[in-house]
């Protein structure tokens, strides 16, 4: 066998096993991407000041859930006293940061991560809502 049929070969070769090397590092940092979005999102409601007629708690029950799926625990941080104003942004964040996991969730096919990112989604939007 000459040298110029080796080389393609040889590449063709490392080529296959970068792929899935290259697949799993984005896979691993997707992962992390939505631990840490979830992570934060779930401070974020865990400090907000207002009730919003149960909204926020289910908001915050359904991205436990999702954590599980990823096997994460979620830690919550002491309350803060903050106006409406102010924990409604909150929650307009934690809104934002769950649509960018779903993101994520989706181009990473976890279905069932996605149907607990859309019902904290919802949750929060129907919070918004409350006045």
């Amino acid at each position: 066998m000459s040298l110029h049929r080796l080389i393609p070969l040889t590449t063709l070769c490392a080529l296959a096993v970068a792929a899935p090397t290259a697949r799993a590092a984005q896979n691993a940092a997707a992962r992390q991407s939505e631990i840490s979005l979830l992570q934060n999102a779930y401070v974020l409601l865990s400090q907000a000041n207002h009730d919003y007629d149960g909204h926020r708690v289910k908001a915050m029950q359904s991205i436990h859930k999702g954590a599980l799926l990823l096997r994460v625990n979620l830690q919550a941080k002491g309350k803060a006293h903050e106006d409406q104003g102010a924990s409604d942004e909150q929650l307009k964040q934690a809104q934002t940061m769950l649509q960018q996991a779903r993101s994520f969730a989706v181009g990473r096919n976890q279905r069932k991560l996605v149907k607990h990112l859309d019902a904290a989604i919802g949750h929060l939007t129907t919070a918004l809502g409350t006045k």
